[in-house]
């Protein structure tokens, strides 16, 4: 009858191990394994989809999934459920969903000839990203981490992609424009991503 202790982490991961058992019983082994080993195979398939998209290679995709599927880590803690299982599948899935803004991000922007201020709000991809960090962290607080490390690479990757468009133009103004619109756009992707994530865990 003592009240439950020992809740050094978020409760998102406990609650998708409550599904299974609510799922399977809670007698059942399955019921407390089940979502940790489901969440494993999609982490999985999530990481070859994340191979498709960097390499456009079918090789590298089988590679990327098999690699992961046999690494005895991963078998491991995917088997006897422990949060980690979980935490792998939201923050492989934001690196898929960053990596689909910055195609994105280069769609919108390539075409922009002489380069112009140009500070995108509209990032569907990003709050995507940032809600699957937000669910990162709800399982354990270290899912801020990468979060923090893809926003600061989607900043140098904003700033790469409008130095490239300013030197088609030639000028210094381009030059000191693209710098200027490279740490504008940085702050709006945190004003984006920082919110949306902390909503998410939250909620």
């Amino acid at each position: 009858t003592d009240p439950p202790g020992c809740a050094a982490r978020p409760p998102g991961g406990r609650w998708l191990i409550g599904l299974g058992i609510l799922a399977f019983g809670e007698g059942n082994g399955w019921g407390w394994r089940s979502a940790v080993a489901l969440f494993g195979v999609l982490t999985v398939a999530v990481t070859m989809r994340l191979g498709w998209r960097v390499s456009q290679s079918l090789l590298v995709s089988l590679l990327a999934g098999l690699v992961l599927a046999i690494d005895g880590v991963h078998v491991v803690l995917t088997r006897i459920a422990v949060l980690d299982g979980f935490l792998a599948f939201f923050i492989a899935l934001g690196a898929l969903l960053m990596w689909r803004d910055h195609e994105w991000v280069v769609r919108r922007t390539a075409p922009t000839r002489p380069p112009r201020d140009l500070v995108l709000w509209n990032r569907p991809w990003l709050f995507a990203a940032a809600a699957a960090f937000g669910c990162a962290a709800s399982v354990k607080w270290s899912g801020l981490y990468p979060l923090a490390a893809f926003l600061v690479l989607t900043a140098l990757r904003d700033l790469v992609v409008r130095l490239r468009i300013a030197r088609a133009a030639r000028t210094r103004l381009a030059t000191a424009r693209a710098w200027l619109g490279a740490f504008s756009q940085a702050a709006v992707t945190a004003l984006i991503a920082l919110p949306t994530a902390l909503a998410v865990y939250v909620a």
